[in-house]
């Protein structure tokens, strides 16, 4: 979703339910990586995470994969390394 906000277009995305912006369409997945971890959407580093597509058939990014986020903009992160259970 783009919205006009004071003539700076914004792409609204979503990581594991949480909605973040950016004024850029394309962007790194490891960029999305760390600005859910700036913003509370994952735990840790951003660096331990896939990035994986909830839109184009599950489709999962490399860090220096680009995302078009005009195409694709509701992601789910994925544990690279194993994760204590409590």
């Amino acid at each position: 979703m783009t919205t006009m906000d004071d003539k700076t277009e914004q792409y609204e995305f979503e990581v594991n339910g949480h909605t973040l912006k950016t004024t850029n369409q394309k962007v790194p997945a490891r960029d999305i990586l760390e600005q859910a971890a700036k913003e509370g959407a994952i735990p840790g580093n951003p660096q331990d995470y896939e990035l994986k597509s909830l839109i184009l058939d599950d489709r999962v990014y490399g860090p220096d994969e680009e995302v078009d986020l005009s195409k694709d903009n509701q992601f789910i992160t994925l544990p690279t390394t194993p994760t204590t259970v409590t």
